[in-house]
């Protein structure tokens, strides 16, 4: 068997020179509806439970792993916004703390009617309003984290959070609400967010560029830290996401090299170069060995 692959002149010589095919991620293919995914979270009271639960903790990480280096920029603060083995802290001092937040975060009666009214109602649950529902909790997420550090003296009483605005969403209502509803509640309040996120930065920015060099290591003065602050639901849940559906990359083959259409889309209007491999029958698969 033959498969083809149409390239332009410029892509066909860089393939040759290096050896290599180029892997597209899914953002870069021609279709939208290539590679596109749709997540749904749904489940019980007890999944319910389990997800805020790990909400929380993550969140706690996250803020701990910030103030110990409050330099720290987004794309590192992305691999403590999941944790997904929180069990893996059970017999040391922090496995108990984290139980307790879980359990303390779980107590409170606006997480009690989340769990319970999205864990009665076997409600598919879209990307983008898992992340309103985490909004709506997240100020109290954020609030039992921080009195953890103002506790223990790690965190002054100064260092505040700043004010957070509210956005009515009621669950006793989710279950007479369709999708599409729910959706447009989601995207007002991710504009919202957005809006407030810019302020954040611009005021962040503009406090660390005015104080003095010996205070500019204050975790406040730093973008990543109004990140934590108001838009953790949204790093939560695009690395959930990554989680259930991992990024990956797609290599295109064709099985003719006549296909008038590809040639014009590809081949830089008919004037480029279609490669033509061979495959190998292994045990009634057509197989072509890459390196």
């Amino acid at each position: 068997m033959e498969l083809y692959r149409y390239r332009s002149i410029k892509n066909a010589l860089k393939e040759i020179n290096d050896g290599t095919f180029y892997f597209a991620g899914r953002e870069e293919l021609n279709d939208p509806i290539e590679g596109y995914v749709k997540l749904y979270f749904q489940g019980d009271q007890a999944a319910w439970e389990g997800l805020l639960r790990n909400y929380v903790c993550s969140l706690f990480v996250c803020i701990q792993s910030y103030l110990t280096s409050p330099k720290m920029d987004l794309k590192e603060l992305t691999h403590y916004t999941v944790v997904v083995d929180l069990h893996r802290f059970n017999n040391i001092p922090l496995g108990k703390i984290l139980e307790n937040l879980g359990t303390t975060f779980l107590n409170d009666d606006a997480v009690q009617k989340l769990v319970g009214e999205y864990g009665n109602s076997n409600i598919k649950c879209t990307s983008k309003e898992l992340q309103l529902i985490l909004r709506l909790v997240h100020c109290t997420a954020f609030n039992i984290c921080l009195h953890h550090f103002k506790s223990r003296g790690i965190l002054s009483d100064s260092q505040e959070m700043l004010a957070m605005r509210s956005f009515p969403f009621p669950f006793e209502i989710i279950h007479m609400m369709n999708e599409k509803e729910r959706a447009i509640a989601a995207n007002v309040a991710e504009n919202q967010i957005a809006d407030m996120m810019e302020k954040l930065i611009f005021s962040a920015k503009l406090r660390q560029e005015g104080e003095p060099a010996e205070e500019s290591g204050s975790h406040k003065q730093y973008p990543t830290w109004a990140t934590i602050q108001v838009d953790f639901p949204k790093l939560y849940v695009a690395q959930l996401k990554n989680l259930i559906y991992p990024e990956g990359y797609i290599v295109c083959f064709s099985a003719t090299a006549t296909d008038s259409a590809m040639w014009g889309n590809y081949e830089q209007e008919h004037s480029g170069i279609c490669f033509i491999y061979a495959t190998q029958n292994i045990n009634d698969k057509n197989t072509s060995h890459l390196k």
